[in-house]
């Protein structure tokens, strides 16, 4: 006879998926932004930066290494404040945002 507990692990990950995030890290000495992102989807990468008002900043294209993706980006002849990053593959848009102070 069955147990109700033994179907607790079952489809587990399914019912709480991790969440894919954007690890964004701004060093103010370097005044540069590090980018990381795990378990990708897709070959090729899109990043985009935006400052608050929605404008664009710089747009980067390159590929993945496996699901992997790893960037950093000079941010020295931007002013200060808040300033959001998209990064898209052909599967899924991960997004986030970082302040440079």
């Amino acid at each position: 006879m069955d147990h109700p507990c033994d179907t607790l692990s079952v489809g587990y990950q399914d019912l709480f998926p991790k969440n894919k995030e954007l690890k964004l890290y701004y060093d103010k000495s370097w005044q540069t932004v590090f980018i990381n992102a795990e378990e990708l989807q897709g070959r090729q990468a899109i990043l985009e930066f935006y400052n608050i008002n929605g404008q664009i900043i710089d747009r980067i294209s390159s590929g993945t290494d496996g699901s992997y993706f790893s960037n950093s980006s000079s941010f020295s002849s931007q002013p200060d404040g808040v300033y959001i990053v998209r990064l898209s593959t052909e599967k899924e848009v991960l997004t986030g945002r970082f302040v440079k102070w």
